[in-house]
């Protein structure tokens, strides 16, 4: 697959987010963002899977999403992304593990257009981890 492609694939996923959620990035907090962010990375990832993608094609779709779709600086895009890649490694961040599990089962439940399954999985892990 063009590389591309790839990424701008990538970007209408992580939006696609914010359509299912109803949500316009000016009313999102930092909370919101990171947890849509956390999602956003395993669908990446388990995209990355699907099209025998090489890493560092999934790494640079993941920081061009942190950066235009979350709108984080390069820096804080870079940090959050090492904090995400550490993350996959079961022990390390168990919520953050968590999370990006979820977005890889969301993956496949975006393919299939499943709004709906979306909505409940990231209700389900925001009521989980949201301590307000």
């Amino acid at each position: 697959m063009d590389k591309g492609v790839f990424v701008k694939n990538c970007e209408s996923m992580s939006l696609k987010l914010f359509e299912v959620m109803e949500m316009e990035f000016e009313d999102t907090t930092e909370f919101d963002r990171q947890m849509l962010a956390m999602f956003s990375f395993g669908m990446i990832s388990s995209y990355g899977m699907e099209e025998n993608a090489e890493v560092d094609i999934v790494s640079v779709a993941s920081e061009y999403v942190l950066i235009k779709v979350f709108r984080y600086s390069k820096e804080q895009a870079g940090t959050f992304l090492n904090l995400l890649i550490d993350s996959t490694k079961k022990g390390k961040n168990p919520t953050y593990y968590r999370i990006i599990h979820e977005g890889i089962e969301m993956y496949y439940e975006y393919v299939e257009d499943e709004s709906d399954k979306i909505f409940d999985r990231i209700m389900k892990m925001y009521l989980a981890f949201n301590k307000k």
